[in-house]
């Protein structure tokens, strides 16, 4: 029988816990032989994915527990705004983190919003450069402060297509990958990581 492709289901991960006994039978001599096995499965995705999700749920409030004992001893935004990048690199195991924050232009030879970074001294040279920044600027951080959404770029060859301006910053820092993320308050972008 010929099965057309769109009725084959996508494929499924699925575990199955088998337990096998040899099939013994005695031979000529009255000895026990072995001529075959009987093998008997359960399935136990079920379980398998609800033992994942609690590990996850486990992970989860140990990540907001940490970051709430990294948060007690903060006095200032300053220091807020560190620990939420560290706990934030630590939980994503990125390799550096920003956090910037949307601001009024501070002069009237500065129109519009801008954005603020706190970099948790791991990006300095940029933070020292870009202290602030317009939202109309080129790139990632910017982009998702615009428009309020996360964006992925996975590979450096991506990254610098989509925003070739800041290609050199990229290659000065070695960035291969970006993931951004809004934060929000009350429905409105307060600032990015």
């Amino acid at each position: 029988t010929l099965v057309s492709s769109s009725a084959v289901a996508a494929p499924e991960e699925r575990f199955f816990d088998f337990v096998y006994l040899p099939l013994v039978e005695p031979d000529e001599a009255g000895e026990p032989r072995r001529v075959g096995v009987i093998a008997h499965g359960n399935d136990i995705t079920e379980q398998v994915r609800a033992r994942r999700e609690v590990e996850r749920a486990r992970e989860r409030a140990d990540r907001l527990q940490a970051l709430t004992a990294a948060l007690a001893p903060t006095t200032t935004p300053e220091e807020v705004a560190d620990v939420v990048v560290a706990q934030g690199v630590a939980a994503t195991q990125a390799a550096t983190g920003l956090l910037a924050l949307r601001v009024a232009a501070p002069t009237a030879t500065e129109p519009g919003d801008g954005a603020t970074p706190s970099d948790n001294g791991v990006l300095g040279v940029v933070g020292s450069v870009y202290w602030l920044f317009p939202l109309t600027a080129h790139g990632p951080l910017a982009e998702c402060l615009r428009a309020g959404a996360a964006t992925f770029i996975e590979t450096g060859a991506e990254l610098r297509a989509s925003f070739p301006e800041a290609a050199s910053i990229f290659d000065g820092m070695g960035v291969q990958a970006v993931a951004t993320v809004p934060l929000t308050a009350t429905g409105e972008v307060v600032g990015a990581m």
